[in-house]
């Protein structure tokens, strides 16, 4: 299933004031953690922050700062929070080097929160043009925990 169907579907049957990391909104940033009590803290229940990391690409490419993952995103989880941690995480400047390099190696983005409650974790993978879901897990453990 591609990231933005997902996506679609996370939202669809929400209530009014009822929220989702999940959405369409194109707001956000990334911040690198620095003391392990912010990962405690924003690995909250309650925590509207979202443990980004960028794994080595199947073609060996690896991240700049790999040893600063995961990063922490506050905005929405979609196709544009995927491909903002890959040009954040490859150091990519331009919008043909991000097409080359993602259509040439693949990346993958791993998204690690709390909804609802509940810890998640979610992987997506770019191929032929777009984000697609590699797999979702529910109810994991140790999140952020690296």
């Amino acid at each position: 299933m591609d990231l933005q169907q997902y996506v679609y579907e996370r939202t669809e049957g929400l209530q009014n004031g009822q929220r989702s990391l999940y959405g369409f909104s194109r707001e956000g940033s990334f911040k690198k953690w620095v003391l392990g009590i912010e990962r405690i803290s924003f690995a909250s229940p309650f925590s509207e922050w979202i443990f980004v990391t960028v794994p080595t690409t199947e073609s060996g490419v690896s991240p700049e700062h790999a040893d600063e993952q995961p990063y922490g995103w506050n905005g929405h989880i979609n196709d544009y929070a995927a491909e903002s941690a890959v040009w954040y995480a490859f150091d990519l400047l331009t919008e043909t080097e991000a097409q080359e390099f993602m259509e040439n190696h693949r990346p993958e983005v791993i998204f690690e929160f709390v909804e609802r409650g509940h810890p998640e974790r979610l992987q997506v993978r770019y191929e032929n043009g777009r984000w697609i879901v590699v797999d979702e897990i529910e109810e994991i453990g140790g999140i952020g925990a690296r």
